[in-house]
């Protein structure tokens, strides 16, 4: 390849297609390899995708602690870097595996962060876009929440689950990007897309080792940076367009936001009761709110036999209403009722 950094992280493809025949030993080589290529070009990005692509086949060949190892070191060498994409499959495998250990306060923080950088990858995202998003949201709030039950921290758990279910109609709304767009003041959009215009003609000068790209019209100020400098350049400016980023989306969610449970309690009267779900793909949590209590309880229903189960409630229902009046409709609500 004429692109030494695009070569190197074709090495991650070919090591995940030779994990899946079985030959794990070659696929360690490769993303040793795939390393030092990223290491040599001072890529430090890079190096940390390798690491969580090596961290998490360690993970599936079931060497938690060597994972684990993995996962950190990608995490260091991301540290003063923005990079999003990279750090939540970090935190997200780093969450899982303190989690099987019991370090629920460490998975916690690690479980945080990567719905953080998730949210932070997300945003701006057009509607046709998000088809993988809710996947990966999802499993990590939903790992969050049993974490904060264990932790005893049922108010935090349902904030954490109503902020999932929040962020899934987001995804399934077209249009939300524009609302980011809407939010900003007209000074702040023209930052923004001069911080994109900025970005990327600092990473076209870091493709071509410092050189101008064929074509491209730089600057005088830019002109003959060496490539640490353009590096560090283009840290900071991808740091200040997700600050940009970021404070405008806080300023869309302090009114949309879900409300608190103590918000709820607070609405509800003494003979109300409120259940919510949080159903995870391995089992569910459910939350019986009323107003002065919250008691949390987890049942082994996994997302797949729920929804299998509510999509012949519904049949049966369809049925029913097409037929008249009937009692095949009770059999499949009594079997939801029974989970």
């Amino acid at each position: 390849s004429d692109d030494p950094r695009a070569g190197a992280l074709t090495r991650l493809y070919l090591a995940a297609a030779q994990e899946e025949a079985g030959e794990i030993e070659e696929a360690r080589r490769t993303l040793a390899v795939a390393r030092r290529q990223l290491e040599s070009l001072g890529d430090r990005v890079g190096e940390a995708a390798v690491a969580g692509t090596r961290a998490d086949l360690e993970a599936r060949v079931g060497d938690l602690a060597l994972a684990a190892s993995y996962y950190q070191l990608g995490l260091q060498l991301l540290e003063g870097r923005v990079a999003p994409q990279v750090e939540w499959r970090l935190q997200l495998g780093h969450g899982r595996i303190l989690q099987r250990r019991g370090a629920w306060q460490e998975a916690a923080g690690a479980l945080r962060s990567a719905v953080v950088a998730i949210e932070s990858t997300a945003v701006g995202l057009p509607f046709e876009a998000r088809g993988a998003f809710p996947a990966d949201y999802a499993e990590s709030h939903q790992r969050l929440v049993e974490v904060l039950l264990e932790l005893g921290d049922r108010p935090g758990a349902f904030a954490a689950s109503a902020q999932a279910r929040a962020r899934r109609r987001w995804t399934a709304t077209p249009g939300t990007r524009t609302a980011v767009v809407h939010a900003e003041t007209a000074g702040a959009q023209d930052r923004r897309r001069d911080l994109v215009r900025r970005i990327g003609a600092l990473t076209r000068r870091l493709r071509w080792d410092g050189l101008p790209a064929p074509g491209l019209r730089e600057s005088s100020v830019e002109a003959g940076r060496p490539p640490d400098d353009l590096r560090a350049a283009l840290a900071r400016t991808q740091t200040e367009y997700v600050q940009l980023t970021a404070d405008v989306v806080r300023s869309l969610e302090r009114g949309a936001s879900p409300p608190s449970i103590r918000e709820i309690r607070s609405l509800l009267d003494s003979g109300t009761t409120l259940v919510s779900y949080s159903v995870g793909e391995a089992r569910t949590t459910v939350f019986v709110v009323s107003r002065d209590t919250v008691v949390a309880r987890r049942i082994d229903v996994d997302r797949g036999t729920l929804g299998s189960l509510v999509d012949f409630a519904r049949g049966a229902l369809g049925v029913g209403s097409r037929t008249g009046p009937g009692t095949r409709w009770r059999p499949p609500l009594r079997r939801l009722h029974d989970i």
